[in-house]
C-alpha cells in the first residue's frame, strides 16, 4: 500500500488540493477555474485555491471564491495530519478563518484519502468535511465531497467527484462533477469538467481550470 501511495501521488496529488495528504515542505500549489451556467442567466463563478506547504506536515492556505455580483468566500485555513491507519487510510484536521456569505466565519473540517489500484490504474479514494460555523449567530452549512481520481495514463487523469451540502435554510443538494486533467507542461495541468444536480438542485454547469505546482 505504502508503495501504491508513493507512486500514485508522485504523478497525481501533488498537483491536486491536496486533501488527507500535506503538501511538501517549500511547495506551493495554485488553481484557478471558472465555472458558468448554461442557461440564462449564465451566472459565472470564479475560484482561487492556493496552499503552501510550511513544513512536512503542516499546510497553509487561501480558498477564495465568488460569482459575478459577489464574493461568496474568502478562508485562510491551515491543515495537520493524523496518524495513518494500518491499512493506509490517512486522515486530516483542518481550521478555516474568513468571511463566508458576507460574514465572519470559522471553518472546521476533517479529509480522508486512501491510495487504490485497479488493474495498471494506480488512484485514490478521498472524503473530504467541512462546516462553516457563522460567529453572528446564524447556523452554518455543512459540506462534504467524496472523490474518486484515476491516473489513466502519464499525462491523464480522470476525477469523478460528488459534491454534497446541508444549507441551513435551503434544501439539501447532491452534485456529480465529473473532470479531465491533462498535463501540459512539468507542474501545469489543464482541467475541463461539468458540474450537474442530481438532487435539490438542477442545474448545470461547465468547468476549465489550471494547475501550477512550484
Amino acid at each position: 500500500m505504502l508503495r501504491v501511495i508513493t507512486a500514485m501521488f508522485t504523478i497525481t496529488a501533488a498537483q491536486l488540493h491536496a486533501g488527507a495528504w500535506p503538501r511538501d515542505e517549500g511547495q506551493v500549489f495554485l488553481s484557478f477555474s471558472v465555472e458558468s451556467e448554461t442557461e440564462f442567466p449564465y451566472r459565472t463563478y470564479s475560484a482561487l485555491y492556493v496552499e503552501y506547504g510550511a513544513t512536512d506536515k503542516l499546510t497553509f492556505g487561501l480558498d477564495i471564491g465568488g460569482d459575478t455580483t459577489e464574493m461568496s468566500k474568502a478562508i485562510a485555513f491551515f491543515r495537520y495530519p493524523g496518524k495513518t491507519s494500518p491499512g493506509g487510510l490517512r486522515t486530516a484536521w483542518e481550521l478555516g478563518i474568513g468571511l463566508a456569505d458576507g460574514d465572519f466565519a470559522f471553518r472546521p473540517g476533517i479529509s480522508y484519502g486512501l491510495g487504490i489500484k485497479w488493474g495498471e490504474i494506480d488512484g485514490w479514494l478521498g472524503l473530504e468535511t467541512r462546516s462553516i460555523i457563522f460567529t453572528n449567530g446564524l447556523a452554518g452549512t455543512f459540506e462534504a465531497d467524496a472523490t474518486l481520481g484515476l491516473s489513466i495514463s502519464k499525462r491523464n487523469k480522470l476525477i469523478f467527484q460528488l459534491q454534497s451540502g446541508m444549507p441551513p435554510l435551503e434544501q439539501t443538494y447532491i452534485k456529480i462533477a465529473p473532470s479531465l486533467v491533462r498535463e501540459q507542461s512539468p507542474g501545469r495541468h489543464l482541467e475541463i469538467g461539468a458540474a450537474a444536480g442530481v438532487m435539490g438542485t438542477d442545474e448545470f454547469k461547465i468547468k476549465i481550470g489550471t494547475w501550477r505546482q512550484f
